[in-house]
């Protein structure tokens, strides 16, 4: 009787317990409960319009339950709503879940969202923005329509009318637009390499299709453009690849035309320029821009979408007889080709050919080379084919570089020259003959104070030594006009470093030249502060009173 009882109470129990996990209706919405979580489904027996705010939880019968799937099926047919706020205790979205909801134009999904089924939204023809948090681990989001990606494998999974899909995908899933009769323009950016089947099935409003890609890369599943009428659709292409499309059997029953590109922009890609600038269609057909560019500078060609239109096969470094001798450079037809790069600063004038795909620049060719540096007896350095002083330059053209001469010569003087590139050993002069410049001038070009700030005029043909006496100078090469100007750097009294001013590194840097751990030359006479007997304890003593305000500077 015991056991009998026990069965009996078991099986109230669970028929209890099952009874607390029927689904149940609030609001207009049914939940279908389990344990204390619930997937959301439209009550198709209520009439629901307007925003739709699903709640994150829902409280029935005494008991909390945590909203975190929205049913497949589970809106189909709503059509009274024009907006759905989804909470962030949602974590998937059922296949279909918004099937022909037609009122509905904009839709927002949390970045707890980690799956979405297919045809999420199947017609939803009036939708014009799909909002995807941006911290969203698997779906991205873009303006106007921003089509869903599961960034993971860049997979188009879904998209609306207004679609704009991003130049990360590489392929447009099943049924992305399967449906979407409202579509009528859709870009298709050159990383796409797959459509699979369907995925523009039904899309009758399709009045115009945009193809960046090369011919032959973009692989077509079955039934792509399927229950449409291609010849109502024009097929836009890049120039020179009409004809293959025109024979391809599952592109050829378009309109074709080969007008994108018909936008030309140049575009650096570095920070030193980074502008974006249009070119100029001419009556002949071929387009120009003329743009000033500093150094080093690295682009490409686009179009009005920022898709690439054109770059070489291989990096590309432009040199001075492609711009003198008008030299044809050759574009990458159509493809995501390399980059672009003109090493000297000036301004350039770009002629483009789109029939061709061919470039052509011209200017006025300057300095080409970089680095610059300084040879001779300066900074403590030796006259070495293989050490330097390298100088500074913010454009390409103008270098500069503080420099000091120690008056090691019997004339208290020192020589230095130019070049453009070090030899690998210190006697490799012969090796860097042809990188090495200096003054005009019939012998060694002897530089005096009376010189400071003028204009030195410097040759690469066979340019000459230049002797100046000892001392701490700035020196300023001009690429422009081919000058050196060289000025006195003049110090603080006391600023043996020569940082600008005068503190305890300067006191050390003194004591370490009186032990030997040092050397005055490094510091263009600096060291030596009161100007008496060379450096010692008389110079420290100096450095001291400076600081302390005892003495002058």
């Amino acid at each position: 009787m015991k056991k009998l009882f026990l069965s009996m109470l078991v099986m109230v129990c669970t028929f209890a317990t099952a009874s607390a996990q029927t689904s149940f209706t609030l609001d207009g919405l049914r939940y279908e409960p389990s344990d204390n979580t619930a997937t959301v489904y439209w009550d198709n027996s209520t009439q629901l319009s307007g925003t739709l705010a699903i709640p994150g939880t829902v409280t029935y019968d005494g008991t909390t339950y945590t909203v975190v799937r929205i049913g497949g099926n589970g809106f189909y047919n709503c059509t009274g709503i024009t907006a759905v706020v989804i909470p962030n205790t949602v974590t998937e979205i059922g296949n279909q879940a918004f099937w022909n909801c037609s009122d509905l134009t904009s839709l927002s999904i949390p970045s707890t969202v980690t799956k979405i089924w297919g045809k999420a939204t199947q017609s939803c023809n009036a939708l014009e923005t799909i909002t995807v948090d941006s911290n969203n681990e698997y779906y991205d989001s873009r303006e106007n329509c921003n089509a869903i990606i599961e960034t993971a494998t860049q997979t188009l999974i879904d998209g609306c009318k207004t679609s704009f899909i991003p130049n990360t995908v590489t392929k447009i899933g099943q049924g992305a637009f399967d449906g979407i009769t409202g579509l009528t323009s859709i870009t298709i950016p050159n990383s796409v390499t797959s459509i699979g089947d369907y995925a523009f099935y039904g899309c009758v409003g399709l009045t115009d299709l945009y193809v960046h890609a090369a011919m032959g890369v973009i692989t077509l599943g079955s039934g792509v453009w399927g229950n449409m009428t291609q010849s109502n659709c024009t097929l836009h292409v890049r120039p020179g690849y009409k004809d293959w499309y025109s024979q391809a059997d599952q592109w050829k029953e378009f309109k074709i035309v080969d007008d994108i590109g018909q936008a030309l922009y140049l575009r650096g890609l570095n920070p030193s320029w980074d502008e974006t600038v249009a070119f100029t269609k001419g009556e002949d057909g071929k387009w120009t821009v003329t743009q000033e560019m500093p150094a080093d500078v690295e682009f490409k060609l686009t179009d009005q979408d920022g898709e690439c239109w054109g770059g070489p096969i291989w990096h590309y470094q432009i040199k001075e007889e492609d711009v003198t001798e008008g030299t044809i450079l050759n574009l990458l037809n159509g493809d995501d080709g390399n980059n672009f790069t003109i090493p000297v600063a000036g301004t350039w004038t770009f002629t483009v050919d789109m029939e061709c795909l061919i470039m052509v620049i011209s200017g006025e060719w300057k300095h080409p080379y970089k680095p610059i540096f300084i040879l001779g007896e300066v900074n403590d350095k030796d006259w070495a084919a293989n050490d330097g002083v390298e100088m500074t330059t913010e454009d390409g053209v103008i270098y500069t570089a503080d420099v000091h001469f120690d008056g090691r010569g019997s004339s208290g003087e020192n020589y230095f020259s130019f070049t453009t590139e070090l030899a690998e050993s210190e006697d490799g002069w012969d090796e860097i003959a042809q990188s090495r410049f200096g003054a005009v001038s019939d012998g060694d070009f002897w530089f005096f104070d009376t010189q400071l700030g003028q204009e030195i005029a410097l040759t690469d043909e066979d340019g000459q030594a230049i002797r100046i006496l000892a001392g701490d100078y700035n020196l300023t090469v001009n690429f422009e006009d081919w000058t050196l100007v060289i000025t006195k750097k003049t110090y603080l009294k006391g600023d043996v470093d020569g940082n600008g001013t005068v503190d305890v590194t300067d006191v050390n840097i003194v004591v370490n030249i009186i032990l030997g751990k040092d050397s005055a030359d490094k510091y263009g006479g600096r060291a030596d502060v009161n100007g008496v007997d060379g450096v010692d304890v008389s110079d420290v003593n100096a450095i001291v009173n400076i600081i302390l305000g005892k003495g002058t500077e």
